[in-house]
Order: structure tokens, then sequence, then C-alpha cells
């Protein structure tokens, strides 16, 4: 099976490592310094239990790459538009597209281009990101994606991308994606904005009463919303979701502050803006994650560009 990583950044960078690493045929869309260290020197994973490096195919151009069986879609959610443009040229008669986005209804507008039965709407729960140009460093301890159909079909090509990935990914194929993307947006769209909107980290934020309890409140909104719209949402999601939050290293950050802090885009209309947009649809209110949404609302496009 022919792959492209399309967005070989944090995550990509370590999926795309691990599946060549296992002898999988991977090329790599990415851009700027990394893609030329790549190009040069190859990539280089950095994990817990040792590092290597494997040697690339990585352009900025996908139509070198041409059709491919399985495009495994890296990007930030709102460079989702231009990447499906861009990748065009990769999609053949049978390619299927994993999403790897954040929020609960990124691959919608993926569905629309490409066709349903192209699009496997999935989620990451591998911890990675740059180093340095050439250079990932995985801080999970896994690499773990869940993926299926929007309609729960389990369906031989969908079967077949999980054969291709489990030799070097812990890939699951799931008949209920939509549960699991709401579970994992339950935690990540308010965890992300209180963590953005403090700029602390969001293990030490809760560990006040009054800060665990606005996570808790966030949460509940979230809940409140997801099960308005239909979705199954598990009685113990919120106090599942403090005690991964507990789990985690005390200076532990979320992307968005990352983001926010480096002057970059953030994920708000895909993450905390989603939360209030449903929310409003299905006439639930959410004045917590409206806060936050405001407050954030400012740094959606990123810093301006120095004089």
């Amino acid at each position: 099976m022919r792959i492209a990583v399309m967005g070989a950044g944090g995550v990509g960078g370590c999926l795309g490592a691990r599946l060549l690493q296992a002898g999988a045929n991977v090329t790599l869309v990415a851009r700027g310094e990394h893609l030329e260290a790549m190009q040069r020197k190859g990539l280089r994973l950095k994990q817990a239990n040792g590092h290597f490096t494997v040697p690339v195919k990585a352009t900025d151009d996908p139509c070198e790459v041409g059709p491919v069986d399985l495009v495994l879609l890296a990007v930030k959610t709102y460079q989702i538009p231009e990447a499906a443009r861009a990748m065009d040229p990769m999609i053949g008669p049978k390619t299927q597209i994993v999403t790897l986005q954040n929020g609960v209804d990124s691959a919608d507008g993926l569905a629309e281009s490409f066709g349903p039965d192209r699009v496997l709407p999935g989620t990451s729960y591998t911890i990675a990101s740059i180093e340095s140009p050439g250079v990932i460093k995985q801080q999970s301890k896994t690499a773990r994606i869940i993926f299926g159909r929007a309609d729960g079909q389990i369906t031989p090509e969908a079967e077949a991308v999980q054969d291709c990935l489990t030799p070097a990914i812990d890939a699951e194929l799931t008949g209920d994606i939509a549960s699991v993307l709401w579970s994992k947006f339950l935690l990540t769209a308010p965890g992300n904005a209180i963590n953005a909107s403090s700029r602390f980290p969001i293990t030490q934020f809760i560990n006040t009463n009054e800060g665990r309890n606005l996570l808790v409140g966030a949460m509940e909104e979230v809940a409140a919303v997801g099960l308005a719209a239909g979705m199954n949402i598990d009685p113990e999601a919120i106090p599942k979701g403090i005690k991964f939050m507990e789990s985690l290293p005390e200076d532990q950050r979320m992307s968005m502050l990352d983001d926010i802090e480096a002057g970059r885009p953030l994920e708000l209309e895909a993450q905390v803006g989603a939360v209030v947009r449903i929310g409003r649809r299905v006439n639930v209110p959410t004045p917590i994650n409206d806060t936050l949404y405001a407050l954030l609302l400012p740094h959606k496009d990123g810093a301006p560009p120095q004089a």
C-alpha cells in the first residue's frame, strides 16, 4: 500500500517515521526547513526508549507523489481547505483518507470534496512535536490513532487501512467514530481553551478548586451539547478526563498554548468555537465556553507580522 503523510510535522512525522521503520512505502509532504532537513539527513524520531533515523521520500509538491492508496492527513484544522486542494493529485480511484485533526466536524468538508466513501474521520492520541528541523520528539508512550467511517460501516477498504498501519502504529478501526471524537473533544476543546487563555500548564491549573471547577463546568457544557446533538456520551467521561489530566506531567502544555505563545494561528473554530456553534444549533447554552471563545478570538489568526 502506498501511503502519503500530508503534513509531516509533529504527529504526522512521528507516524511517518514509525511506518518507514516498519518498511512501509511512505512519502512525506512537508514544507520549509523541516522538509529540507529531512531531504538532506532523513527523519529522526526521538522516543523515551531510544532514537532512530530513517531515510525518507519527502516533497512539498503532491504532484510529485501521484495517486496513493492511503493519505494520512495531519495538518491543522484551519489548513484543511488548502490541503484538500493541494492533495488532489494524490487521490486515485480507491484512495482512502484518514483525518487526524482535532474537533468533531473537521472531516465534513473533506467528505464533501472527495466523497464520504473515501474519508475515514479519525483522531490521534499521539503526542509529538518538531524538536528541530528533521527531528521529531515523541512524548507519548505509544503512537495511537482511532478511525472509522462516518456511517459506521466496517468496509474491506477500511480494514485494509488498519492492516497496513498496525505493524507500526496502534491503529483501531471503530464502528462509532462519532462517539470517539466527542469523548476526546469533551476534554480537549475546553482544556485547550483554558490552557491558552490562562497561559499556564493545564495540569497545574486544575490543582486549585477554582481551576478544576472551571474545567469541569466547561466539560459539562460540552457533554450537554453532545447529548442534545444525539451523541453517545459516556456518563463517566468527565471524571475519566480529569483523571487523565492528573496523570500527565505537572508541566504538561496543550497545543493551543504553544500556538498562542508562538504567535501561530489557533484551531479555535474547530475546538471551543465548535462547542459554541453546535450549542447554539441545538439550543444548549454554553456560557463558560462562550467566554473562553471571546477571550481567544483576537488571537485566532496569530500574531501580526513584525514591521
